[in-house]
């Protein structure tokens, strides 16, 4: 099946992902694909807390805490899947589910930037799956996304 994807279109906005059976809202891309072949961190569903941080070691390999512009992967192999609160400005440059039943959503001053602008991409890998975001995204370069 070849990917649909539709682009951001607004600098900064509030946004709601819902992806299910590889369709998504209209304020962001989705893309139903293989894994990006890009280094990543993946969750660790047991590490210490549910906190997307910069100070907090929830990401394997190694229970490291988030790097900025990294790719993030959601895949349910250390525990399940959980809602998941974003506490500090981040900056990706892909998301990629793998399993559903993640949620992630505004916990506190949390934040997303698009590390690559629009090559930057949110992706739910099986048909099947759905995963959501609930979460202000802006393009890095702070122009139109």
């Amino acid at each position: 099946m070849k990917p649909r994807t539709k682009s951001l279109f607004a600098s900064s906005f509030r946004v709601v992902i819902s992806a299910t059976q590889g369709v998504a809202s209209v304020a962001v891309f989705l893309a139903v694909a293989s894994p990006s072949a890009d280094a990543a961190l993946t969750w660790n569903s047991a590490g210490p807390n549910d906190n997307w941080s910069t100070a907090q070691p929830n990401w394997l390999p190694g229970n490291v805490v988030w790097a900025q512009n990294e790719s993030a992967v959601f895949d349910g192999t250390s525990g399940t899947p959980e809602s998941i609160n974003v506490t500090t400005p981040n900056t990706f440059d892909n998301i990629t589910f793998d399993v559903s039943g993640f949620s992630i959503g505004s916990g506190g001053a949390g934040s997303f930037l698009l590390a690559n602008d629009l090559a930057s991409t949110i992706t739910v890998t099986n048909l099947a799956d759905s995963a959501s975001i609930a979460e202000t995204i802006a393009n890095n370069a702070g122009g139109p996304s």
